[in-house]
């Protein structure tokens, strides 16, 4: 009629199990055939006095139970299975069961009577069945109260009381039976003989005397090791030894077998831990703690909690529990979740607390991978939405969003390292910088993110996220370093400094050949009065409200050789063909040269003379001298000196 930990029903609704003429109205009392009826009494009669002597249910109450629920022997489940009493299937398999067989049923839920389909044991003979109705009600611990009854009708209606059916005169029913076919002779030679000690069990017992009390039921052989059951508890022999099931841990064990959670063999004997008592079996563990509580943890959950490979997760709170799409329990250290993909996944400590006070699974959604950490000690945890990060340094940090998708993507915690902030917005989307370099992502439909590392990334941390704007494109390789571009312009790093290169001089750098014509910048843009001022490794971009001037190729090796600004002085106008040649004039003098001779600067002393002669002295060859007297250079075919007053 139920399963280990179905809710009550009323045996009326077996009319899936009942031949047509059966399905309907109360099954009480003579059926259409007489002899029949008598018939079917004489043949179940030894099974059920079978099934009192080993488990106490008397075999007038089992007679009545197999009349109602098998309609006389008439059902299908009977006919095709063996069965008498419709015990549901669950995951946890009875001794005595052969296999399950679905079968429509009608159930009443929320006060209606509905058809529904569902699995119910088999049996290899009928035998077997009666064995199997002895065994649901002896182990079920809310049919207890029946075998301290002193008759059977008593027991009849203790079971009844106890919820094995919701019909009210379901107890009555049973009686009427046991009177009119006289059932109650069949239980005086089937009155069951005092359950023995098996004699493997002598020592064990013996030391366990006066814990586990009377023995309850013969022993028996099931899931590969032989089990006695006494009044407090368990004597299991296994393959690796004899072991005890006692005190609040037998009590956690019957009942989770009761409710169908599979715990197996004992893998040793309890053990002490803080606040109470550990027994581990085959596929779980059952706690026991010194205010009463009992905890189990099976399959999934007891795997990862014994890994001590993993973060220890401290001692059981509570028992598993069904959260959204995972298995939840928690523990004094953080939480398992598990789920059929991945398994149980540990949340543990400090970054459980993060991961709880800053949203929880609706933020983050379940854990994907256990926490890691790096030789440096920083580390993160990801989850399905999300990651959580800590250095010594940082601190704990939320990854999420776009920003984890990003991360995620770009290789996560192994190649980025741990976040140093939480993620700021910035003109065009959002920047998040880690250990090993930022992640951006974009507010502009189907921009998506991006991940800056190596220098670059050290070279935007130095400059600023807001300065340099989303990423545009992949970092390369140029000549002295690597550029990468972004909404404000190119960032350059490498082994003159790292460089944000934007807005007009941006423009002018690219129209004069970027790095091919000029180089990699070597200074950062500055500003002198109206002018923003940037040098690059061969030239130099100088641009005001009035106009732009540009230093560069040879002319700007002779000004950089000669000191720069510092000694020449800011350019006054762009370079100009002169003399066979080119000239750049600046405040303090010009550079010039061409042809066969290099640039060089002519300070203005020398070049109020040097105008005068220039196609006769040709090109300077070298820099001019300077002493405190005088100032002197020398030119192809010539020289000029100027003293200085």
């Amino acid at each position: 009629m139920q399963s280990n930990n179905e809710k009550p029903k009323s045996w009326k609704l077996l009319s899936m199990l009942l031949p047509a003429s059966m399905a309907t109205g109360t099954i009480i009392g003579a059926a259409p055939d007489a002899s029949a009826n008598q018939g079917f009494i004489n043949a179940v009669a030894p099974m059920a006095q079978a099934g009192q002597q080993q488990y106490g249910v008397p075999a007038s109450v089992s007679i009545a139970q197999a009349i109602l629920e098998s309609g006389w022997g008439q059902s299908g489940l009977t006919r095709s299975g063996n069965a008498y009493f419709g015990i549901k299937c669950t995951a946890q398999r009875s001794p005595h069961q052969a296999g399950c067989t679905s079968m429509p049923t009608r159930e009443v839920i929320n006060g209606r009577s509905i058809m529904i389909v569902d699995g119910f044991r088999t049996y290899a003979t009928g035998a077997d069945s009666f064995r199997d109705h002895g065994h649901f009600l002896r182990v079920n611990s809310r049919y207890a109260p029946a075998f301290q009854t002193k008759s059977a009708d008593d027991f009849a209606r203790a079971i009844a009381r106890a919820g094995y059916a919701t019909d009210p005169n379901y107890a009555n029913a049973l009686i009427r039976l046991m009177n009119q076919y006289d059932l109650r002779r069949f239980d005086a030679s089937a009155a069951p003989a005092k359950p023995k000690l098996n004699e493997k069990f002598k020592d064990l017992a013996g030391k366990y005397s006066g814990m586990l009390g009377s023995v309850r039921a013969n022993s028996t052989n099931a899931n590969g090791g032989t089990w006695q059951e006494f009044d407090n508890g368990l004597l299991v022999e296994t393959p690796n030894g004899q072991f005890v099931i006692r005190n609040g841990i037998y009590t956690s064990y019957r009942n989770a077998v009761n409710q169908g959670v599979k715990l197996g063999l004992p893998l040793g004997n309890e053990g002490s831990v803080t606040g109470g008592w550990k027994q581990s079996f085959q596929y779980g563990d059952v706690y026991y703690m010194a205010d009463g509580k009992t905890f189990n943890l099976r399959n999934g959950m007891a795997t990862r909690h014994r890994d001590a490979s993993k973060p220890a997760l401290g001692l059981p709170v509570n028992n598993e529990r069904v959260e959204g799409n995972a298995v939840v329990q928690d523990f004094t250290g953080g939480r398992i979740f598990w789920t059929s993909q991945r398994g149980g996944i540990a949340v543990v400590g400090k970054t459980y607390e993060q991961f709880k006070a800053n949203g929880g699974v609706g933020r983050y959604g379940l854990p994907t991978a256990e926490q890691k950490e790096n030789a440096e000690g920083a580390g993160a945890q990801t989850f399905e939405r999300g990651a959580i990060t800590w250095s010594a340094e940082n601190g704990y940090q939320p990854v999420v969003g776009g920003i984890y998708t990003t991360f995620n993507a770009a290789g996560g915690f192994d190649k980025l390292g741990a976040a140093k902030s939480a993620e700021t917005s910035i003109e065009g989307g959002w920047v998040q910088t880690f250990d090993n370099g930022q992640v951006f992502f974009s507010n502009k439909p189907k921009q998506g993110g991006a991940a800056v590392t190596g220098g670059i990334a050290s070279a935007v941390e130095s400059i600023g996220a807001d300065k340099v704007g989303m990423p545009l494109s992949a970092e390369k390789a140029v000549p002295g370093g690597w550029s990468q571009e972004f909404e404000n312009g190119t960032v350059f790093t490498g082994k003159y400094g790292s460089f944000l290169v934007s807005g007009d001089i941006a423009k002018k750098f690219k129209e004069l050949g970027g790095v091919e014509k000029l180089g990699v910048p070597t200074s950062e843009e500055t500003t002198i009065g109206d002018t923003v001022v940037q040098k690059f490794r061969h030239g130099e971009i100088r641009i005001s409200n009035v106009e732009t001037i540009v230093v560069r190729g040879a002319i700007f090796a002779g000004y950089d050789s000669a000191g720069g600004a510092e000694a020449t002085g800011a350019p006054l106008r762009n370079e100009y063909e002169w003399n066979d040649g080119w000239r750049q004039d600046f405040e303090n003098g010009s550079v010039l040269g061409g042809g066969s001779a290099d640039f060089n600067f002519v300070p203005s002393q020398i070049m109020e003379r040097y105008e005068q002669r220039a196609k006769e002295l040709g090109k300077p060859i070298a820099p001019a001298e300077i002493t405190e007297t005088q100032i002197s250079q020398v030119f192809q075919n010539g020289s000029i000196t100027v003293t200085i007053s």
